[in-house]
């Protein structure tokens, strides 16, 4: 099955890992334990204004937002202060999957980036190439030891939209249809 333009190109330009068909997947990251929300360095307003944010994107709401989630601040775009914040237990479902949620501040407030359910996953990407100026998101999560799945975001100028998806079976990667 023929590969999607957006992933052929990206596979040029980041450390990858090789399928058996050559095609390359960049190296995705996930947080670490070490990647508190604390480490973040955030205000108690600007956490307030992302706890409030989470509530309508997450399937579930903590006792503790501060004890369940990782962050990682990174560059969403040109001069753009973004965030990275991943659940560590509630929030992840029984393949190791958690929700990832990016935002950004903008106006002086955090927003998440994603207008529905954040989507779960154990690894993501941001990637060089942009979408209305901010950085294209690539998440996948393992259905199975045999099975993972790849979803490449572009921003429409509000939200993350998936864009192109692509399923990762023993070592043959192909295109499927995107379901969200």
């Amino acid at each position: 099955m023929r590969i999607g333009c957006a992933l052929a190109a990206l596979l040029n330009v980041y450390p990858a890992v090789t399928s058996a068909q050559g095609l390359r997947l960049p190296e995705l990251t996930s947080l670490r334990p070490t990647e508190s929300l604390a480490a973040a360095n955030l205000s108690a307003e600007e956490k307030k204004q992302i706890f409030d944010a989470l509530e309508a994107v997450t399937f579930d709401t903590p006792d503790s937002w501060e004890t369940e989630l990782l962050g990682r601040r990174v560059s969403i775009g040109t001069a753009m202060d973004g965030l990275v914040l991943q659940g560590s237990r509630l929030l992840c479902g029984g393949t190791g999957n958690c929700q990832l949620v990016v935002m950004r501040r903008t106006g002086g407030r955090w927003r998440t980036l994603f207008d529905r359910q954040a989507p779960l996953g154990d690894g993501f990407a941001l990637l060089d190439g942009r979408s209305n100026g901010v950085r294209n998101l690539l998440v996948a999560d393992h259905a199975s030891a045999e099975q993972s799945h790849y979803v490449l975001y572009r921003f429409d100028g509000q939200y993350y939209r998936s864009s192109e998806c692509y399923e990762k079976r023993a070592s043959r990667l192909t295109v499927v249809t995107c379901t969200s």
